[in-house]
């Protein structure tokens, strides 16, 4: 899986610190199916009843002071990240700062989830392999928060 998402042929977002794809622009692998549904039923208590929706997969080559406080545009989300350990230069920091709020209606053009979160200070090795790569599977609909 880290091949598939680190190596991943058809990276179509380009941002300054980051490229990434999704189920609809090429990030689209019979496994990611299979992990999405393993997903689920391994955290039924979670994600209930709610379908998976799409994932997608971004790959940091900058080290960056953190992300924008936001919240996926579904009811949950899940966030893997398969870079190896021994990447990450600063241990303490190089994930997700959750809180447990409602967003704002403003926000998005409908509710989504309520949990915003925001990426932590990365800082990892500065080579190909050792970039941050996260992969994001989201369940439900906005507004349909099982939190």
């Amino acid at each position: 899986m880290s091949d598939q998402a680190a190596l991943q042929e058809a990276l179509a977002h380009h941002h300054a610190d980051r490229v990434g794809s999704s189920l609809c622009d090429g990030f689209c692998r019979p496994l990611l199916a299979q992990i999405a549904r393993e997903i689920r039923a391994v955290f039924s208590g979670v994600f209930g009843e709610h379908p998976f929706a799409t994932c997608w997969t971004y790959k940091n080559f900058q080290d960056k002071s953190g992300g924008h406080i936001h919240a996926d545009n579904g009811a949950a989300s899940l966030n893997l990240w398969i870079t190896p350990d021994e990447s990450n230069l600063e241990t303490d920091t190089g994930g997700l700062v959750l809180w447990n709020k409602a967003v704002p209606d403003e926000y998005f053009d409908a509710t989504g989830e309520e949990m915003m979160h925001k990426t932590l200070r990365l800082k990892f090795r500065d080579a190909h392999p050792h970039r941050r790569v996260r992969i994001t599977f989201l369940y439900g609909k906005p507004g349909k928060s099982t939190t």
